[in-house]
């Protein structure tokens, strides 16, 4: 997977590069392609983070679930508690 830092790195050689082809429309057309490439990458590093959060984002109904439990649990202390008061 590629850092934020690589992207950058990245981004900064292909903008370098750039520099230095100053000649009229070749340079237009590497500049279009590099943009091209960046957005590539940017977008396939975006997308693989993007599933990689999803794989590891909690189900809703698991998230439901667990906050029954954890109310269950709460009630039974305050059972518990209101007994030894």
């Amino acid at each position: 997977m590629v850092t934020d830092e690589e992207l950058k790195a990245h981004v900064q050689r292909v903008e370098g590069v750039e520099r230095t082809r100053r000649t009229e429309g070749v340079a237009l057309v590497h500049r279009v392609e590099d943009i091209e490439s960046t957005a590539r990458c940017v977008h396939n590093e975006l997308a693989r983070r993007i599933e990689r959060v999803d794989a590891t984002s909690a189900d809703d109904a698991v998230l439901t679930d667990l906050v029954d439990r954890i109310e269950g649990i709460e009630d039974r202390l305050d059972a518990i508690e209101s007994r030894l008061d």
